[in-house]
């Protein structure tokens, strides 16, 4: 891989959601934790789980509302007309 293929790669990494979370969700806990403590967080392994857990259930919760036509529709309206 080129010098220029991994800068492309973590370019859109900060700007694709799914990409950000399939390469967060295959990192160790632990090295979330020490890239996270090194950069003066004060994280722990727990830490890091729970809001992982807490972000699934979010995004399920969300995903599930619009599936069942929880969408609002002035959302589009807005999207499409401003």
């Amino acid at each position: 891989m080129s010098k220029r293929e991994v800068e492309r790669f973590f370019t859109e990494v900060s700007k694709n959601e799914e990409l950000m979370s399939d390469l967060l969700n295959r990192l160790e806990v632990s090295v979330i934790v020490q890239v996270g403590n090194t950069h003066g967080y004060n994280i722990t392994e727990e830490d890091v789980r729970a809001y992982s857990e807490e972000q699934k259930a979010a995004l399920t919760a969300k995903e599930l509302e619009n599936v069942a036509g929880g969408s609002d529709v002035r959302d589009s309206h807005e999207r499409y007309y401003n």
